[in-house]
């Protein structure tokens, strides 16, 4: 079952500013936001930011373990998974393509990518779009992307 990870660093930080003001951080373990997994081997596997956690149909599909297998395929660029808001399944797995124009994947060889994740990771909504909003840092702005689609409002295109 994920839960949140936890980390004992000299690394974390010491505080958080209030006001202008260092509020110390209590000593020892610190929440970086992240979900993870332990495995009875004592092994973790991290799953991503909790904020990219999509709830479909009763399952948890953390959006980066989709974006990797979409990434690897050739003709992806960049990739966002979000959820689009569903009234039975509460979101719908939603893959948002950045591609390379001149050898876009089709959304056969796409779907035939996302084959080996569970049924419930697997993207049920595609959609591509000429470049992918980014944050200042160059980063591919999920929360952007989540709100567009929350809205109705992602003006992209259904790969072929």
């Amino acid at each position: 079952m994920p839960g949140a990870l936890w980390a004992r660093s000299e690394l974390v930080c010491d505080g958080h500013l209030r006001g202008g003001v260092l509020v110390p951080a209590a000593p020892g373990w610190r929440g970086v936001g992240d979900r993870a997994v332990r495995h009875e081997d004592g092994t973790v596997t991290v799953l991503g930011r909790a904020g990219s956690v999509i709830g479909t149909g009763g399952h948890l599909v953390a959006a980066e373990e989709v974006e990797a297998v979409l990434r690897a395929v050739g003709g992806v660029l960049d990739v966002v998974v979000a959820g689009t808001p569903h009234r039975r399944l509460g979101a719908l797995v939603t893959a948002v393509l950045e591609v390379d124009p001149g050898s876009p994947p089709t959304r056969a060889r796409l779907r035939d990518a996302t084959r080996r994740l569970e049924p419930a990771k697997r993207p049920r909504r595609w959609l591509v779009l000429p470049e992918l909003p980014r944050t200042p840092a160059g980063k591919p702005a999920r929360a952007e992307v989540a709100r567009l689609l929350r809205d109705g409002a992602l003006d992209a295109e259904v790969p072929a």
